[in-house]
């Protein structure tokens, strides 16, 4: 699929007088990724936008911002030229950002620290600067499914891009939903309906071997959450299964492992609700975990690829 894009306003003298009466035509004039189809799965993902300044943004067009994140799921800002503080700045805007620790088969901004808000999304080695070979995240699943409140945004911004692969695919959940309720009713929809997906953090495959593990699971019970609900925004009913290696509450793991991994299948190889984001420098891509699924398509094999990554709890709804 590709993401069309909307326009933002041509830049005034007073940016910042722009910025807060900007939206009445950016909205009429911008564009979704995906519209209501044949199949009849009504759902429209994805919101392309430019010349935004991330730095100098207010408030008024913050909630904008989030509430087309919900609505659309996942949103791309082109060519935003920021700093990793800038970027934190930018996240802590929509809620409390979430400090990970260095390791999950990623690099924090720094080599020396334990944790860190900002992330580095790479196959560069940190102390030699080598490019090595990663297939980190290649599956599909929600950003922060360990935590019982599982409504983060995340912010990805595109550093280094590769020439070659490297691409991220997002699964709208809006979209599977309706496409499970009408295509797969009674083999899977009526299975789940009412069921709770455990996600636990010792279960991730990225995480093993975390020394975040053990203090993580002092603090916090294990991450229940119902596959089927409502989005706290929209209100429109989403999927959520976190990833195709938990489990499902009080199912035998076998048939657990068999529904998932069928629900996974499903998704990812549906391209009417997916959109497959090709990197360009600069471009800033937010999504709502609770509203689409993602994975890294890998491919860029030892070409250099860095994206910087923090993560925030949302805000309430209003």
């Amino acid at each position: 699929s590709v993401l069309t894009s909307g326009n933002w306003l041509n830049q005034m003298q007073d940016k910042q007088s722009a910025l807060c009466t900007a939206f009445a035509a950016f909205a009429i004039s911008a564009m979704v990724l995906i519209t209501q189809n044949e199949l009849d799965i009504s759902h429209s993902m994805g919101f392309s936008v430019h010349d935004i300044d991330i730095v100098n943004i207010c408030s008024s067009e913050i909630d904008r911002l989030m509430h087309l994140v919900s609505e659309h799921g996942v949103i791309v800002i082109q060519n935003a030229t920021i700093t990793p503080d800038n970027l934190l700045s930018f996240a802590s805007k929509f809620g409390e950002p979430i400090k990970l620790p260095n390791g999950f088969g990623f690099n924090s901004s720094s080599s020396t620290e334990t944790e860190s808000f900002i992330t580095n999304i790479t196959n560069i080695d940190p102390f030699t600067g080598n490019a090595e070979r990663k297939n980190t995240a290649e599956y599909l699943h929600n950003d922060g499914d360990f935590w019982q409140n599982n409504y983060i945004y995340s912010f990805l911004y595109g550093d280094i891009i590769p020439s070659v692969g490297g691409m991220t695919q997002f699964v709208d959940l809006q979209a599977a939903h309706n496409y499970l309720k009408r295509y797969y009713k009674e083999d899977i929809f009526d299975v789940i309906q009412g069921e709770r997906v455990v996600s636990d953090v010792n279960d991730i495959p990225d995480f093993k071997g975390s020394p975040f593990l053990a203090a993580f699971n002092e603090e916090h019970d294990i991450a229940k959450h119902e596959i089927v609900s409502k989005h706290a925004v929209t209100q429109k009913p989403v999927l959520f299964y976190a990833f195709k290696g938990a489990s499902i509450e009080g199912f035998a793991l076998k048939e657990s492992n068999s529904i998932l991994s069928s629900i996974d299948g499903i998704l990812m190889n549906n391209e009417e609700m997916s959109y497959k984001h090709q990197w360009k420098p600069r471009d800033l891509v937010i999504w709502d975990n609770t509203r689409v699924m993602h994975r890294s398509m890998g491919g860029y094999y030892r070409n250099a690829r860095r994206l910087l990554r923090v993560q925030s709890h949302a805000k309430s709804p209003a």
